[in-house]
């Protein structure tokens, strides 16, 4: 369906109209110029510039489709059966989303507590391995420790069944004599 649309609007054009002004008072000097043959008029001139408008009624017509529809027809009919259809498509596409939405928010709360329980056991993990070597440095110092023992003491059981000589007497050295303080 085509359609003519008219616009109508108003246009103010302002000017400036200028008007001759002559005081009242008039005055001659009785002088004479040469090339005039009277009197020489030495009264004042003016211009006055008044504001003034004009208002100008324009229009515009131009034809463009038109989109609404008046009457039935039956394309408007096939379409309306159209819109309805897929507006039904649509609500059952967006209970569809909403459900699949519904299960994702779901999922990741899953995956979440699943990514905070292995973080929680790769932290256990971690310090159960650190502890585990602490403990076998410890066992490592503890076997080296006894193995040192046991050498300290084996040497010390050999060197007790080794005949001891006899003590040798000491020579006693002569102190020197005390001084007495008198």
């Amino acid at each position: 369906m085509v359609g003519t649309v008219t616009e109508v609007w108003e246009e103010t054009s302002y000017y400036y109209s200028s008007r001759y002004y002559r005081p009242y008072y008039d005055y001659y000097y009785p002088y004479y110029r040469y090339d005039f043959p009277y009197p020489y008029d030495y009264s004042m001139y003016y211009y006055v510039y008044e504001p003034s408008y004009t208002v100008t009624q324009k229009s515009s017509a131009q034809t463009v489709p038109l989109t609404y529809v008046l009457a039935t027809t039956p394309e408007y009919e096939e379409l309306l059966k159209k819109h309805e259809q897929l507006s039904q498509e649509y609500d059952q596409l967006v209970a569809k989303h909403n459900e699949l939405s519904s299960k994702y928010d779901s999922l990741r709360a899953d995956y979440d507590q699943t990514v905070s329980k292995y973080n929680q056991l790769q932290s256990d993990y971690n310090s159960a391995t650190l502890e585990l070597g602490n403990y076998r440095l410890y066992t490592y110092v503890l076997i080296v420790v006894a193995v040192v023992l046991s050498i300290v003491s084996l040497f010390l059981v050999l060197q007790r069944r080794q005949p001891a000589e006899p003590p040798r007497k000491r020579e006693q050295v002569p102190q020197p004599p005390e001084k007495r303080k008198e």
